[in-house]
């Protein structure tokens, strides 16, 4: 963790050299997609790559599912880069490659086949029509990418059975206020995550003295809390949330890692510092709201992430690939609420 300062001088010096510092990859990914004049650097892919390992090494708080869609996608274009002679006299665009390469990398990072076609379709009909071509590719890479992980060690985490309360409109209206408090922390997310990114830009001269100071403050923060347990991914805490009742500061301090993480210049995605936010306030306000810990950890959990990248469908059905069948109507209540009340702008919403 020592390392943690100059490991962020160097992921911004690299990228400043390259000429990447103020380069947001998902969408410059989403805007290759749909505006070809956008072109993938051929090093982006590596760069992340390292960013993102680098990052985790040291006790960046960032995720990884957000850098396998970056990196899957930046292989994509370079193979397209590499054939492009090939792909025009076949009148097949980057695009046409790029969309299911997205699904196709959700799907495989997070062990959701489903979700992983209901996230590329849903993410990318915000910016254009899609046609029949995208849904049969989509539907076929999702589901070889799921095959090809299964046959690979395992790497899913599993988590413990969550029991659902009886439908009434009580419960209902503790979901809507629940889906509500989601949307409002995920906006809280954004705005925190551009109003601190804009800070850093403006106070310090360079890009690597941000990385520098925000590797210093990160590393500050952690001797002072002095539990560890806010670096990285945090998994151990997100299946904890669903067996036992956690401290309230849980959210807010993760919350504040993930910000200096990625608003300072490290690497990585959002998805499950998210998850980690969503899953420990659902537990929190579980013995408030009457329900179990894991029936609120699990809205959390999908619904935190809802909110941020605007994307309800694809985390309903993720909630129904993780959690079962019976929780998706309070999933997708929840979810829809999150993605209504986080604000017009989430985090892969291009400029």
């Amino acid at each position: 963790m020592f390392l943690i300062p100059a490991v962020g001088f160097l992921i911004a010096k690299i990228y400043k050299k390259k000429q990447l510092s103020d380069i947001k990859e998902t969408k410059l990914i989403l805007s290759s997609i749909h505006w070809s004049e956008k072109k993938i650097p051929g090093s982006l892919g590596f760069l992340v790559f390292l960013g993102t390992l680098l990052t985790h090494l040291t006790g960046g708080s960032s995720g990884r599912e957000g850098a396998a869609v970056q990196i899957g996608s930046c292989l994509v274009a370079n193979f397209y880069e590499k054939f492009k002679v090939f792909f025009s006299k076949t009148n097949i665009s980057l695009s046409t490659l790029l969309i299911p390469s997205m699904g196709a990398s959700f799907a495989s990072a997070l062990g959701v086949p489903f979700a992983g076609i209901c996230f590329t379709l849903e993410l990318n009909s915000k910016f254009n029509k899609l046609n029949l071509q995208n849904y049969l590719t989509v539907f076929l890479s999702c589901t070889l990418a799921f095959i090809m992980t299964r046959l690979l060690p395992p790497h899913r985490t599993f988590f413990s059975n969550t029991p659902i309360p009886e439908l009434s409109i009580e419960t209902i209206l503790k979901v809507i206020f629940c889906g509500i408090l989601f949307g409002l922390t995920a906006r809280s997310f954004i705005f925190f995550q551009n109003k601190m990114s804009e800070f850093f830009r403006r106070a310090l001269p360079s890009p690597e003295l941000v990385a520098f100071l925000g590797g210093l403050l990160i590393l500050t923060l952690t001797y002072w809390e002095g539990s560890f347990r806010f670096n990285g991914l945090g998994l151990p805490l997100i299946q904890d949330s669903f067996s036992k009742v956690n401290s309230w500061d849980l959210p807010l301090l993760k919350f504040i890692f993930t910000l200096l993480t990625l608003s300072t210049g490290f690497k990585g995605g959002e998805f499950v510092p998210l998850v980690f936010i969503g899953s420990t306030l659902g537990n929190s306000l579980a013995p408030y709201m009457d329900f179990t810990t894991s029936f609120l950890a699990s809205l959390g959990f999908v619904s935190l992430f809802a909110g941020a990248a605007r994307l309800p469908i694809t985390c309903s059905v993720l909630a129904f690939e993780y959690f079962g069948k019976d929780i998706l109507p309070y999933a997708l209540i929840c979810c829809l609420l999150s993605s209504a009340f986080s604000g017009k702008k989430g985090i892969y919403s291009t400029p």
